[in-house]
């Protein structure tokens, strides 16, 4: 049985979501099942504020209510081009629903976050 192309990580805030990414990504290429790209949502506030040589805390307040729908839009494109892909982040399931293939979805649970 082979992994599926699309995997989705959802889960609460510091439940593991990037630490999953992480290993899930590196376990798929030890087995042999190719290179999957990888999507952390969380991260990517923090990618584009260097990219613009701001601190985080002033990309956000920059970017304003246009940040959510900008991560949103993001995930959506990387289910829609990504051949085999991982996405992680509170939202990842969710926007899932838009890849219009099978996405096999998972919601990390911890009981101490």
């Amino acid at each position: 049985m082979s992994p599926p192309e699309l995997i989705a990580v959802s889960g609460l805030t510091g439940c593991g979501k990037s630490e999953t990414l992480r290993e899930l990504v590196a376990a798929l290429a030890s087995a042999g099942y190719g290179d999957y790209d990888s999507l952390d949502c969380g991260s990517l506030p923090r990618q584009w504020a260097e990219e613009q040589g701001l601190d985080i805390e002033a990309f956000i307040q920059k970017m304003g209510p246009e940040l959510d729908p900008k991560i949103d839009e993001r995930t959506r494109g990387f289910y829609r081009d990504a051949a085999l892909g991982v996405a992680v982040g509170r939202l990842a399931c969710h926007e899932s629903r838009n890849a219009h293939r099978p996405v096999f979805r998972v919601w990390l649970y911890c009981p101490t976050c």
